[in-house]
């Protein structure tokens, strides 16, 4: 992903609200990543500098090289090692150490009932899977710099990215409803699924998701367990499959569901994808999904 790309993505999520800037260094070389993460990861931070800047300010965006030799000393540090760094630093509100030491960790969340604290979580997980990291530095009343560290390409793979490559043909594009309620995590769901060549519905609650299946008719439906309002997502899971018979099914979730709950899941036969997930992750649950012909 180009920092050009970034800026775009970022200029229509933030409006006029937030000033991106951008300083890039020629020398930053090529990290080959999932090519859909870093767009949801970087979007992930980006939100979060937004909501630390109610009244405006910047966000920077530098790119540059980093050659690791140390041993890491955490979890988050580098391994040894030739890396490209995306780092994103916002003039926000900042936070305390004690804070920004548990950002990455599933479900903690500065946000009070308006977040579930599985953002950065993903972040970390798309940095790891790819052979890399994140950072963060902060300090309160100065902002924030996030980091993501991923490990640069050999030069004969670098060779090979200059060019071209021909266009992938994708899988058979199905058209799946995805039902969750918390707002970043299912634009970033939504990106996924998009990447992988399917069209998507969207839907908050269950009410609204069977109002979508009858009049979209969805091959699929990707649930949540836990939803915020109604029945949960094994519940809309049935009452989906009463609507339209036949409809493929695979459940998400964040959290570890009740005993009875678990039982349930796996009396369906559906997949299950624990959050946060990669996009091959999410690849490999939907082709397990047998979709009838229309």
């Amino acid at each position: 992903m180009r920092v050009a790309d970034i800026v775009k993505l970022l200029g229509r999520t933030f409006g006029g609200s937030v000033r991106i800037a951008t300083t890039t260094s020629a020398d930053t070389g090529v990290a080959l990543p999932d090519p859909t993460a870093p767009e949801a990861a970087v979007l992930n931070i980006a939100l979060n500098a937004r909501d630390a800047m109610p009244d405006g300010g910047t966000l920077t965006i530098r790119t540059s090289r980093a050659e690791i030799t140390r041993k890491p000393l955490t979890d988050e540090d580098p391994e040894p090692g030739s890396y490209a760094v995306l780092a994103l630093e916002d003039t926000g509100t900042g936070m305390p150490a004690e804070v920004a030491a548990k950002v990455f960790e599933p479900f903690f969340t500065t946000k009070g009932g308006r977040g579930t604290g599985l953002g950065l979580a993903m972040v970390y997980g798309f940095a790891k899977q790819s052979g890399g990291t994140v950072t963060i530095a902060s300090t309160p009343g100065k902002g924030t710099t996030v980091s993501i560290f991923l490990p640069l390409a050999d030069a004969d793979v670098e060779a090979a990215a200059a060019t071209p490559a021909p266009v992938m043909q994708p899988g058979v594009a199905r058209t799946v409803l995805l039902v969750e309620d918390e707002t970043e995590v299912r634009n970033i769901v939504r990106r996924q699924l998009e990447s992988l060549g399917h069209h998507v519905l969207v839907a908050e609650a269950a009410t609204e998701a069977l109002l979508l299946i009858k009049a979209a008719e969805p091959d699929i439906l990707l649930t949540d367990v836990m939803l915020a309002s109604g029945m949960n997502g094994v519940d809309l899971a049935e009452a989906a499959t009463t609507a339209k018979p036949g409809l493929a099914i695979a459940f998400m979730s964040g959290f570890t569901a009740a005993p009875e709950t678990q039982e349930r899941i796996r009396a369906t036969g559906a997949p299950f994808l624990s959050k946060p997930f990669s996009t091959p992750q999410l690849e490999r649950a939907i082709s397990r999904l047998v979709v009838p012909a229309n």
